[in-house]
């Protein structure tokens, strides 16, 4: 069952050191190729759904559409040293979206738990952190360090946020079990 299989991943991830990265084989293949590691930033994708669907299958859909871009962000983000502020953006943006979409249409489906939200809010405001400093070392300390070039202050903050990059760990990355909607 669902419940058992998510209970076991997550006991080896944590065991083994396991993540998820929803790259195939061919799409590390053909970067490699071309001599290119990461992938262009995963944007939300247009949702379409049948008319006739139903309310559980159309939560589903937005769900998938939501995890789509959250995966395919935290995939590049958890497995390249270089990825850009734009894949952390992009995966904010993708996890806003799914927390809209299970705060307001989660009554849809009796699957969808209340342990999501907690979970989900942790992450955001940890990656609105590294997001706050992505915004500080491209916009604001750029033009402040042509001014004062040897504002000690200034060129600390330079080197903070240059240095630090987000971890995605099993305890800061969890999508819960709550949004699987089997």
């Amino acid at each position: 069952d669902a419940e058992a299989l998510a209970a076991l991943a997550t006991r080896w991830a944590a065991r083994f050191d396991l993540t998820l990265d929803i790259r195939t084989k061919a799409e590390r293949g053909d970067r490699l190729s071309r001599g290119v590691r990461l992938g262009a930033p995963v944007k939300a994708m247009p949702l379409a759904l049948p008319e006739a669907v139903d309310s559980h299958a159309a939560l589903r859909a937005v769900v998938s559409n939501c995890l789509l871009q959250v995966l395919g962000n935290a995939s590049d983000i958890a497995h390249e040293a270089d990825t850009q502020p734009e894949h952390l953006h992009q995966l904010r943006v993708g996890l806003r979206r799914l927390r809209t979409a299970l705060r307001e249409l989660g009554a849809l489906s009796p699957q969808v738990g209340a342990g999501w939200s907690e979970s989900l809010g942790r992450l955001f405001v940890r990656l609105g952190s590294a997001r706050d400093r992505d915004a500080l070392a491209q916009t604001l300390l750029p033009p402040l360090l042509l001014l004062h070039p040897d504002d000690n202050i200034v060129v600390a903050r330079r080197d903070i946020a240059a240095g630090e990059r987000v971890e995605l760990d099993g305890e800061n990355f969890t999508i819960p079990a709550a949004v699987e909607l089997g």
